[in-house]
């Protein structure tokens, strides 16, 4: 049993802000973190006979059915101790800003990325009013030379942003 194959997992437990929101993880997660049934990692996790994990919720859902492992088949037993973890020990993971995908590079803890998301970061887009492209928010005021392709703009080209957002 190693690390997980996938780097982007939904957390529970850990605090307002984070709440069933996808983190991407660029620290690799402990294997048994993960919820090997609903893929959340959880304040507090249950370690099977089977050797899958089972985060509180999916726990009480297979005590409450035929008392089997989901995946195996393997009796569970209800009298098991659940393992948790403390916010500080989830925030020594690092992970990676929402807005990594339109070019944010923040790398930093899991308790740290919504107070950059929330105060720090310069990488939020919104919709252009004209065709509902996504353009970064800061390129609105900060660069009125930023090119763009725009639906809406004659002859398919591009244009600049104020351009684009004027049309």
């Amino acid at each position: 049993f190693g690390m997980p194959d996938c780097t982007t997992f939904r957390v529970s437990g850990f605090g307002r802000g984070l709440e069933m929101r996808p983190l991407n993880f660029q620290s690799a997660v402990p294997h048994f973190w993960v919820c090997s049934f609903c893929r959340v990692i959880s304040g507090t996790v249950v370690s099977l006979s089977c050797f899958h994990s089972a985060c509180e919720a999916c726990f009480a859902q297979c005590l409450g059915g035929d008392k089997l492992c989901p995946l195996d088949q393997v009796p569970i037993e209800d009298d098991v101790q659940g393992v948790s973890f403390s916010a500080k020990k989830l925030g020594m993971l690092k992970v990676s800003c929402w807005n990594a995908i339109n070019g944010c590079a923040f790398s930093g803890s899991c308790m740290d990325v919504l107070q950059h998301f929330e105060q720090d970061c310069r990488f939020h887009s919104t919709s252009c009013p004209n065709c509902d492209a996504l353009v970064l928010r800061d390129d609105i005021i900060r660069a009125p030379q930023v090119h763009v392709h725009c639906s809406s703009h004659s002859g398919g080209g591009g244009s600049n942003i104020h351009e684009h957002v004027r049309k």
